[in-house]
Parts: structure tokens; C-alpha cells; sequence
């Protein structure tokens, strides 16, 4: 997973009350906002995510999903997925990952 260079292929970020804590600290000032590279990220409206991504996603309870295959070059496959929970049409939590079958 995340190849020789070990990156980070999976995410996930929930809006919470709970304050800092020694197992879970504030994000440093110099990393914020968080956002993707295209500037979703939490407290965005639902209707963003469809609008930049011109699909329905699945759907269950709060929850939304899209998923995403593509073939790589020779027996591979890439999978990107993003799972999302949405509380009065805003976006609470999200998860994003990728995942290669090489």
C-alpha cells in the first residue's frame, strides 16, 4: 500500500466538538485550511461534490459515495473512491482513497 514511497492513499476527517487532545492536537496554524486540491473539504454543501464531479452518487442514510476504476497499464487497476456524511445538506465527515491492484 502507497507503493516503495509509502505514501498516504486513504483519508478521513469528521467535524467534531471534542477539544484537543495529547492522542489527537490541534492542526498547526501553518496547515490550514485543509482542503483537497480542488477546495472541497468539510462544512462545503453536499451540492458542491455532485457539481464537481457531474455524478448521482450512491446513497444510504447520511451517507454518500462515488467510486471510481480505471485500467493501468499492463494486468493493473486503480480505484479512488470518496465516501462522504451529510447533516442538513453540509458535509460532516469525508473519507478519499485510492487503492492499485499492482
Amino acid at each position: 500500500m502507497g507503493g516503495p514511497e509509502h505514501d498516504i492513499t486513504d483519508i478521513t476527517a469528521q467535524v467534531t466538538k471534542d477539544e484537543p487532545r495529547r492522542d489527537c492536537p490541534a492542526l498547526a496554524r501553518e496547515l490550514q485550511p485543509v482542503s483537497f486540491s480542488n477546495g472541497l473539504w468539510l462544512g462545503d454543501p453536499e451540492s458542491r461534490v455532485t457539481w464537481m464531479f457531474n455524478e448521482a452518487p450512491a446513497s444510504k442514510g447520511l451517507w454518500r459515495a462515488i467510486y471510481y476504476k480505471h485500467k493501468l497499464p499492463g494486468d493493473c487497476q486503480l480505484g479512488n473512491s470518496l465516501v462522504w456524511e451529510v447533516v442538513d445538506g453540509v458535509i460532516i465527515t469525508i473519507n478519499a482513497g485510492q487503492i492499485s491492484s499492482c
